[in-house]
């Protein structure tokens, strides 16, 4: 039996499984991907273009430094997609008598463009 050790950015095995996939995408799918989560095609050129990312806090750097160069285009593209995905918004409660508890967005499921 082996065993297999921690990711040293602290990141869980399936956080590591899912980067080892993404790195491993031809450069269009995994522009394709990163535009489900953030509109902003020059936003998602730009992480397609600097795999492989080592870490998941690698992705993470590249996103906030390609954020930080959209220009207004760009930044009107992010919007879409948060307006798109956003999640019910938390001031209207669940219908009275319902069993429903407040939304909460899954895991991950805030465009990381706008984290």
């Amino acid at each position: 039996m082996t065993t297999s050790s921690p990711p040293a950015s602290g990141a869980s095995p399936q956080d590591s499984a899912g980067l080892t996939r993404f790195n491993a995408l031809p450069r269009e799918a995994a522009a394709t991907v990163l535009t489900e989560v953030c509109a902003a095609r020059d936003w998602a050129a730009a992480l397609a273009e600097g795999r492989p990312y080592a870490t998941p806090e690698a992705l993470y750097a590249a996103s906030d430094a390609a954020l930080a160069g959209l220009d207004a285009k760009g930044l009107d593209e992010a919007m879409v997609t948060t307006r798109r995905s956003a999640a019910p918004s938390r001031a209207t409660p669940p219908p009275r008598g319902s069993s429903a508890a407040w939304p909460t967005p899954a895991r991950g499921s805030r465009p990381r463009c706008w984290n």
